[in-house]
């Protein structure tokens, strides 16, 4: 067995998800190719138009879609793994470096689903070296096959940089990635001029590299938001210039512009709800970005754009089939006004949002999914600055037990709701039931963060206050006391300004 067959039975595989037999595949073809590697000649064989088509482009999906993490939407990113139908792969090094880029890309897919970023980064950028190879060795211009391949290696190795946090070289990856749709849209034009069968005269084909530079240019935007620096201005152009894609995009469904003829692709064009979430998309990712600028009411019409056009999407013909993508779209667009709004101090005004960004979520994700639980502590909070004590603690109560379920009781995010259910019970006079809440948190948060953590000091200064206004004094010093001796300095003495700080917060916000 060869490694490109050995390459598409783990794209068979992958494909009916089996992704253990894949990787064993994927691994084996790669080790076959290092091994072969040194016995391929060093020549170059120039791509007749035959040849042109033996890499059929798979459409990129939105990465939220993919993960269901609302912090991804307008992203998107390459998941159908590639098989290696070459001809003469063995004769020329350009046809060996593309499989070999192929084959270690289709192995970055499963290392992304498994969220093993790292790998996926690494094997990615051993994938680009190959494609380097065949620019580097006096190739005055690139192969189509070569810059699909580029295109698509790109984006998935920016993706897996910016789920890294490596937001200054994702936005560089998703840079270079912007520049190729254009380019291979071009050779297509070019192609069809000259009359060659190519993939070029397909809508389906021009909408797929229509749709990856859309994905490419709202990549960009978010990681060269979330970098912050320089060059975060840029950003907002990059939406602007992703939102005008969507015309085009849905010019291509309609099989008009974009290379004429029919759809030669078994994948039909985007339908027209599909470019409403694009739309949606872009308006979610400009808002984020005003929002992260604090420019609270461009975002918060950005965000109500959003939700109009995810409203509309979710009434569209087709929305039985995927209207929990316009849903979850719509709830992270809710979210983000609510909090803009709560930012803002328009508490009142936030409740309705977070209540709906929570509704969503829930029905859509489950109560113990990390959006509905933010979005649920969000609604918490505007309830507990509005001092409707009762309904917040409710809200705090049922985010802590799917808390503690989802994070563990001693998670930092647990043991803050727990905190405010403290808070709450004290401000109602409830002095037992705040007593308890002391307690839970102050063993989770020792147990998880040590004693001498400035939110275990906050806690034990809040029971101490608790017991004094319980008319409990002689507890209440015991428990204060406690907060001094953590709060000692180390050469003994005490320090009396950090233990107004700690009494300070207990006070303070939430």
């Amino acid at each position: 067995m060869t490694a490109m067959s050995l390459n598409d039975h783990g794209v068979d595989y992958h494909l009916c998800g089996n992704l253990t037999a894949a990787a064993k595949c994927y691994e084996g073809a790669i080790q076959m190719q290092c091994v072969t590697r040194t016995t391929v000649k060093s020549k170059r064989k120039h791509q007749s138009s035959n040849e042109r088509q033996q890499l059929d482009m798979p459409e990129p999906l939105p990465e939220s879609s993919i993960c269901h993490d609302s912090s991804l939407i307008g992203m998107g990113r390459f998941v159908t793994p590639l098989k290696t139908n070459f001809h003469h792969v063995d004769e020329c090094t350009n046809s060996y470096d593309a499989a070999t880029a192929m084959m270690l890309y289709n192995l970055s897919l499963l290392k992304m689903s498994q969220s093993q970023f790292v790998l996926a980064k690494d094997l990615l950028e051993v994938a680009l070296m190959d494609l380097n190879r065949n620019v580097d060795d006096d190739v005055d211009e690139e192969t189509p096959l070569f810059a699909r391949l580029r295109l698509m290696i790109l984006t998935n190795l920016g993706m897996s940089l910016y789920r890294l946090g490596r937001y200054d070289e994702a936005a560089d990856r998703f840079e270079d990635a912007c520049a190729l749709p254009v380019l291979l849209l071009q050779d297509a034009q070019q192609a069809q001029a000259q009359h060659e069968v190519y993939l070029g005269h397909s809508p389906r084909y021009a909408n797929m590299l229509l749709r990856a530079l859309f994905f490419s240019l709202l990549n960009c935007a978010r990681a060269l938001d979330a970098a912050g620096g320089h060059r975060s201005h840029e950003a907002l152009g990059m939406v602007r210039d992703a939102g005008g894609l969507c015309e085009t995009i849905g010019s291509c469904s309609e099989n008009k512009g974009c290379g004429g003829g029919s759809s030669s692709g078994s994948a039909a064009p985007p339908s027209e709800t599909e470019c409403t979430d694009l739309l949606s998309g872009a308006a979610y990712v400009e808002a984020v970005i005003y929002h992260t600028r604090g420019k609270h009411e461009h975002a918060e019409a950005s965000y109500r754009q959003c939700i109009e056009r995810s409203s509309s999407r979710s009434s569209g013909p087709d929305h039985q089939q995927s209207s929990s993508t316009a849903a979850l779209i719509a709830a992270a667009a809710y979210d983000g006004l609510g909090h803009s709004l709560f930012d803002r101090r328009h508490l009142s005004a936030s409740v309705t949002p977070l209540r709906t960004s929570w509704s969503l979520r829930s029905s859509h994700l489950g109560e113990g999914h990390a959006d509905s639980i933010d979005s649920l502590y969000a609604l918490g909070r505007s309830l507990h600055d509005l001092e409707q004590m009762v309904d917040a603690l409710a809200v705090y109560e049922r985010t802590y037990r799917l808390q503690s379920k989802a994070l563990g009781p001693g998670h930092v995010d647990s043991l803050r709701t727990a905190c405010n259910v403290a808070r709450i019970h004290r401000t109602c006079g409830n002095g037992a039931a705040a007593l308890e809440a002391c307690d839970t948190a102050i063993v989770g948060g020792r147990e998880s963060l040590g004693g001498s953590h400035p939110f275990v000091l906050d806690m034990v200064a809040t029971k101490g206050v608790v017991l004094h206004e319980m008319g409990r004094t002689e507890e209440a010093s015991k428990v204060l006391m406690d907060v001094v001796q953590w709060t000692t300095d180390a050469s003994g003495s005490s320090n009396p300004a950090v233990f107004k700080d700690h009494l300070a917060k207990c006070f303070g916000g939430r």
